[in-house]
This record gives structure tokens, C-alpha cells and sequence, in this order.
């Protein structure tokens, strides 16, 4: 019987290594960090937006004042002028935008006293819905 090699299997990559990307190579992700808070602010609610595929998440005062969103091509202050209303369950929101009805769905949250709201239109209910949380953490993150 003729004698085999023995089964050589290739090295696993070390798991704390950032792992090359097949359109950049290796990248450090704080390299790329905002100065201030209301960019910071912009950029983390404009990925929530991009990760689900969402037209935009708002963030607005408990007197519908906005206080920042994501990149949108359409104005957003109607939108942040009917978050509280619509948090609070006086009325639903229902949202048309070039002619197809889109959902729309908001959050609380209390910081520094102040009542914020985190509104997030269009996509699917599940990816709304986890974005939604994720934006939340990042506003009580950076505002914080």
C-alpha cells in the first residue's frame, strides 16, 4: 500500500486582525472621525439609513424642532414637525412621497431632560426597526 501525505490544511487568520476587503486592503476605521458632534451625529444616521436601505432617520425635539438626519434629497422638517404627535400616539403617520405610501416608524428616548425622538422612513419593517434602535444608541452615544 502506497504511503500518503498527510492532509495539510491552509492557517486560519489571527481573529483580531482587520481582514483585507477585496476594494481596499486592510482599513482603521477611526481614521475617518468626525470634529464635532453634529457631524458625528449626521454620519452615524446616515449609515443607519444606508445599512437598511431607509430614505432617512430623523432625529427631532419634543417640539418637533430637528435637531439632525441623515443625508435625504427631500426636506425632513415636516417629518420631525409630526414625530411627537405621532410618539405619542395621537395620530398615526401616514407618509406619500412621489405618489407610494411609506412607513414610518419613531422612538423616545429622555437626555438631559430633554424628550428626543428618533424617526426612521421607509424600508422594511425589521431593518426600520433595528436601525431605529441603533440610531437611538448612537444619539445617546454621541449627545451624551
Amino acid at each position: 500500500m502506497p504511503e500518503r501525505e498527510p492532509l495539510r490544511l491552509p492557517r486560519l487568520p489571527h481573529p483580531k486582525r482587520p481582514q483585507p476587503r477585496p476594494d481596499h486592503g486592510p482599513r482603521e476605521r477611526r481614521v475617518d472621525r468626525p470634529d464635532g458632534a453634529a457631524d458625528a451625529l449626521t454620519r452615524a444616521l446616515g449609515s443607519s439609513a444606508g445599512r437598511a436601505g431607509l430614505e432617512a432617520v430623523v432625529v427631532a425635539d419634543d417640539r418637533g424642532m430637528m435637531v439632525s438626519s441623515s443625508p435625504a434629497s427631500v426636506g425632513l422638517d415636516l417629518l420631525a414637525a409630526v414625530m411627537p404627535i405621532v410618539a405619542r400616539g395621537e395620530a398615526r403617520a401616514k407618509i406619500r412621497h412621489r405618489g407610494a405610501q411609506r412607513e414610518f416608524s419613531v422612538c423616545s428616548m429622555d437626555l438631559f431632560g430633554e424628550r428626543l425622538h428618533v424617526g426612521a422612513l421607509g424600508g422594511d419593517l425589521f431593518g426600520r426597526e433595528r436601525e431605529l434602535r441603533k440610531s437611538s444608541r448612537a444619539v445617546v452615544r454621541i449627545l451624551a
